[in-house]
């Protein structure tokens, strides 16, 4: 439909202002909601209910992501992710419209030109909002597998949300650190098809985490688990401080080295690294998950704490 008087494109009661992006699941539009009294501005994401290139047998996959995405944002409600408004689903139509909040100051500012332009100050308050969301969903259940710089997003009073579940997982709501023990048959076959699918390397190669690189069968190979959001953090921090990733060469090249080489990390870009920010840095870019920092653990680190005038309260509130 079109707005007779502003010539602008409706969507149900949301005229069309611009576009605010698109990638590979999808355009991106801000719209207003005509029917809010304030005129309330909103992000509508549009999604191919259908893929364009049908493959036999799988007619149903893109259906299938839609479906999930909409699963995973229905299910959460926490201040440092983006929040679902609505889903429009009209089934004689090819596409899906998830309508969200509208994050004011679009994707977090942190590099120009390949500077970074945050100071160590304003990385910790972004990286903090960032690991509280990400712990928070973990307990949902929910595993983001792309966690990255534009997938964050600032409000007008610099708060940092979580955005875009396109390629998200959604499991068994778990606690940091838990073993799933006692688990019956079909739970165990539940976790089996959990971990088939965690392990498609899906999201963006650079942020990949080692366990993901691994291309021949080796024994005793590690877990994928939800550490792989942590290492994934841990390259957003990475970037957040130096304005690159830790490896940049193609995509094949960078898979490599995250699974077999080192990563260095320099003691000075624009200021100098503390040894607690080296020390986090290290630890949440261990190559063995099991060995990685967990969240729980970067939520107590000195780092992270450090200009918190009460820390107990804090970590309490946050719990």
């Amino acid at each position: 439909d079109v707005d007779p008087i502003s010539g602008r494109k409706l969507i149900n009661h949301y005229e069309i202002i611009d576009e605010l992006g698109r990638g590979t699941h999808g355009k991106v539009k801000l719209g207003r909601d005509l029917q809010s009294p304030e005129g309330r501005y909103v992000a509508i994401k549009i999604v191919e209910r259908y893929s364009k290139r049908r493959k036999l047998g799988k007619l149903g996959t893109t259906e299938d992501k839609v479906k999930k995405e909409v699963a995973i944002l229905k299910q959460v409600r926490h201040p440092h992710v983006t929040a679902l408004l609505e889903v429009i689903d009209d089934p004689s139509r090819k596409k899906v419209y998830i309508v969200l909040e509208w994050v004011e100051r679009g994707q977090i500012e942190w590099r120009l030109e390949y500077v970074p332009t945050m100071s160590h100050q304003q990385t910790r308050v972004a990286f903090r909002d960032t690991l509280l969301g990400l712990q928070y969903l973990h307990y949902q259940g929910i595993i983001h597998r792309d966690i990255k710089p534009p997938n964050l997003l600032s409000t007008k009073e610099g708060r940092v949300k979580i955005s875009d579940f396109g390629v998200s997982y959604l499991g068994r709501p778990m606690g940091e650190g838990e073993v799933s023990e006692g688990v019956s048959e079909h739970e165990t076959q539940d976790l089996d098809d959990g971990a088939k699918e965690l392990a498609k390397t899906v999201g963006t190669p650079a942020f990949y985490a080692p366990e993901l690189c691994i291309t021949e069968v080796v024994e005793d190979a590690p877990p994928i688990t939800k550490a792989i959001d942590v290492w994934a953090l841990g390259v957003t921090l990475f970037c957040m401080l130096f304005a690159r990733t830790p490896f940049v060469d193609s995509e094949y090249v960078v898979m490599r080295q995250i699974a077999e080489e080192e990563i260095y990390i320099p003691r000075k870009r624009l200021q100098p690294i503390s040894d607690d920010l080296y020390d986090l840095l290290k630890r949440m870019l261990v190559k063995d998950p099991r060995k990685r920092i967990t969240l729980e653990e970067v939520r107590h680190h000195p780092w992270v704490v450090a200009d918190i005038h009460d820390k107990v309260k804090w970590l309490e509130e946050t719990d």
